[in-house]
């Protein structure tokens, strides 16, 4: 049965998706989570009333990189701006337009329903055109799959992974809310055993 629209996020009250904990304790295997890139960009919060926002609560609407976009939504979205090409965001030229961005969409910001009912709404929520594009969500059956692909994306640029417990539901919460396991962030810095 299909999700009925929602309000767009009043950005008076704005609340903030959540942030992934660094694992401290991982299970035997990776199967009881999807696997999603982490890009090296900034953390975007798109409300569904045709604004834009940084994660930290900064209204970031005005920039160039948003100039003739549709920002209007049925449900808000959890998203990542960064720099085509996967090098590290250069946030005055992203600014300014002088760059290509790309707006990787990772989640829908709604609490109560589990993340494969909000993954498979992103195909009908977000545009399919540039700059806008849908971040993947893979399978691991080992730690070393996971190891593979958290090297992979480091090559291409990017932060690590993030890993999201199947059947998890989305935690709103405001910045600085405590972090839910649900979530798991792999970056370089943190080494795991396969």
């Amino acid at each position: 049965m299909p999700l009925a629209p929602l309000a767009p996020l009043d950005t008076s009250t704005m609340l903030w998706p959540q942030r992934p904990i660094k694992p401290l304790v991982l299970p035997r295997t990776p199967v009881a989570y999807w696997v999603q890139p982490k890009y090296n960009g900034w953390a975007l919060v798109l409300p569904g009333n045709g604004t834009a926002w940084t994660r930290r609560g900064r209204e970031i609407t005005n920039w160039t990189c948003f100039d003739n976009l549709n920002l209007c939504f049925d449900y808000p979205l959890h998203a990542e701006l960064y720099v085509a090409g996967g090098v590290a965001t250069d946030v005055p030229r992203l600014k300014h337009g002088t760059v290509e961005p790309v707006i990787m969409v990772h989640d829908v910001m709604i609490e109560g329903q589990p993340i494969e009912n909000r993954l498979a709404l992103l195909d009908t929520v977000v545009p399919h055109e540039s700059p806008w594009q849908i971040s993947q969500t893979l399978t691991a059956t080992t730690w070393d799959e996971v190891n593979r692909l958290f090297h992979t994306m480091l090559s291409q640029g990017h932060e690590g992974l993030v890993l999201k417990k199947r059947g998890s539901h989305y935690h709103i919460g405001r910045v600085g809310s405590v972090s839910l396991p649900d979530w798991c962030k792999i970056k370089e810095e943190v080494r795991f055993a396969a």
